[in-house]
C-alpha cells in the first residue's frame, strides 16, 4: 500500500476525525458514508504507519507502535478496536461490500461497521452461516478421525492381547522345558 501524498492524507485524516467527532455528538448522525469517509482516513492512516514502520503488511511490534500514535494524533485512537479493525477490512473489499448492502432491503439501516463485515461474504469469505457450517463439517471431520481412531485403537488392544498370549505360552513352555531337564 503506497502512502498518499501528504496533503491528501492531511485532508483524509482531518475528515475522518470530523465525521467521527460527529458520530460522537449527543444525537450525532451514523451514516454509512460517515464510516468510508473514516474509513478512508484510517487506510491513510495505515499506509502512512506502514511507510514509517518500514514495512509492506500492517503487522509488527513498530508498525502498531507508530499506528497507535497517529490515531491519537488524529483523536482516532477511540474509535473501539474491533469496529475500527473490520472497517478496515471494508474498505479493502468496499467494491464487493457496497454490491451487497445494495442488494440488501434496507440499505441505509446497515451502518455499523462490525455488522456489515460480519453479515457480507466478500472475496468468497463466509459469514455467520458459513463459519456454522465450516465448524458443523469440522466437527464431522473430527468424528470421523475419532472414530476411525477407536477403531485403531481396538485393532492395537487385540493385537496386544494375541501377542499377551503368545508371550504367556512362550513363558509356559519355557517354565515346562527348565523343568524336565
Amino acid at each position: 500500500m503506497s502512502m498518499l501524498d501528504p496533503h491528501d492524507h492531511e485532508r483524509a485524516a482531518q475528515a475522518a476525525r470530523e465525521a467521527w467527532q460527529e458520530m460522537n455528538r449527543a444525537g450525532g448522525r451514523r451514516l454509512w458514508s460517515d464510516w468510508l469517509v473514516i474509513g478512508a482516513g484510517l487506510m491513510a492512516l495505515r499506509a502512512e504507519a506502514m511507510a514509517i514502520a518500514g514495512t509492506d503488511r500492517p503487522r509488527g511490534k513498530t508498525y502498531n507502535a507508530v499506528m497507535s500514535a497517529l490515531l491519537a494524533k488524529h483523536r482516532l485512537n477511540t474509535i473501539s478496536e474491533t469496529p475500527r479493525r473490520y472497517l478496515l477490512k471494508i474498505m479493502e473489499h468496499l467494491p464487493e461490500v457496497e454490491r451487497w448492502r445494495a442488494r440488501q432491503k434496507d440499505p441505509d439501516g446497515l451502518n455499523h461497521p462490525t455488522y456489515v463485515w460480519q453479515r457480507s461474504a466478500p472475496s468468497g469469505r463466509k459469514g455467520r452461516r458459513g463459519q456454522r457450517q465450516r465448524k458443523a463439517t469440522l466437527a464431522e471431520q473430527r468424528g470421523i478421525e475419532l472414530a476411525d481412531m477407536l477403531a485403531r485403537l481396538g485393532e492395537l488392544e487385540e493385537e496386544l492381547r494375541g501377542k499377551q498370549a503368545e508371550i504367556d505360552r512362550l513363558k509356559a513352555k519355557q517354565v515346562i522345558g527348565s523343568r524336565c531337564r
